[in-house]
Parts: C-alpha cells; sequence; structure tokens
C-alpha cells in the first residue's frame, strides 16, 4: 500500500506499470534486508541496550556506501574496491536510480541548441554516482542475496 501511495503522490515515471511493479518489488526487498540485517544484529548482541546503541552506527555503514551520501567513484580505493558492493542500500538505490530515469526524456529537460541529448545527461547521472556498470536488474538477485545471507546467519 506504501508503495502505491508514493509511487503516484511524488510524481514517478507512470507511463509503464512495469516501472512501478520494479519500484514495488525493490522497495520490498530493500525492506525485507533492513528487516533481516536487524535481526542478525539484535541476535548478535547481548543486550538490547546494546544492540540499541550499536545499530545506527552498523546502518551507517550501509547508507554511507550506498552512492547517496558519498558518491562511489570518490571513495578512497581501498573504500571503493568492496564497500559499496556489500551495501544493500547501494543496490536499491542503482536499481530505483536506473528504472526511474533510464529511457525517460520528460525527466531531463534539454534546452534547444544545447549540444548533448537527454540519454548523455542520464549515463553521465549514473558516472556521476558509479551506478553505470551495471543495469537495474542486476539489484533484485543481490538483494535477494543479502536476505537469505542475513536470514541463513539469523539461524
Amino acid at each position: 500500500v506504501f508503495s502505491c501511495i508514493l509511487y503516484y503522490m511524488t510524481g514517478l515515471n507512470s507511463s509503464d506499470i512495469s516501472k512501478f511493479v520494479y519500484f514495488s518489488i525493490v522497495l520490498g526487498l530493500s525492506n525485507l534486508v533492513a528487516f533481516s540485517f536487524c535481526q542478525v544484529f539484535a541476535s548478535g548482541s547481548r543486550t538490547m541496550q546494546v544492540a540499541i546503541a550499536m545499530f545506527p552506527v552498523m546502518m551507517f555503514f550501509f547508507i554511507s556506501f550506498g552512492g547517496f551520501l558519498v558518491k562511489i567513484p570518490t571513495l578512497a580505493l581501498y573504500l571503493k574496491s568492496w564497500a559499496p558492493d556489500a551495501s544493500f542500500v547501494r543496490w536499491a538505490l542503482q536499481g530505483l536510480v536506473i528504472n526511474e530515469f533510464k529511457g525517460n526524456d520528460d525527466v531531463f529537460p534539454i534546452p534547444p541548441g544545447l549540444p548533448f541529448t537527454p540519454s548523455e545527461v542520464y549515463e553521465e547521472l549514473l558516472k556521476t554516482y558509479g551506478f553505470d556498470g551495471t543495469g537495474k536488474w542486476a539489484a533484485i538477485p543481490i538483494l535477494m542475496a543479502n536476505f537469505v545471507v542475513f536470514q541463513f546467519i539469523n539461524f
């Protein structure tokens, strides 16, 4: 219900129902992965107070290497090689960005006479955030794998 309201209320690309379905799947999977991570973290902590105190630190790792706060190409080499790949937030954000912007020329209105096209602006956006290596469908199996791994660790 949340994704149905959010998707159309924020004016995301409603021209193709498959974009909404993909949005809902990625949003649901990222919620499951986050919940599984919380379960793993809570079960590995000695007390509830320790889990509550340490959770923001661990979640900051996933958020900061997701590509939104700190763009992936600007990371130091020793972090860039592994940290973004370990962040489930990165994969969810990357899938959603590609889903929304690819082929949507209305998002990047280019005034007449400028020497570039909306697709070139889109490609530059992906490079800026470090999302240019894979397509949107790579996010779903990676999020599923994160969920399975966290559930396995939890048992």
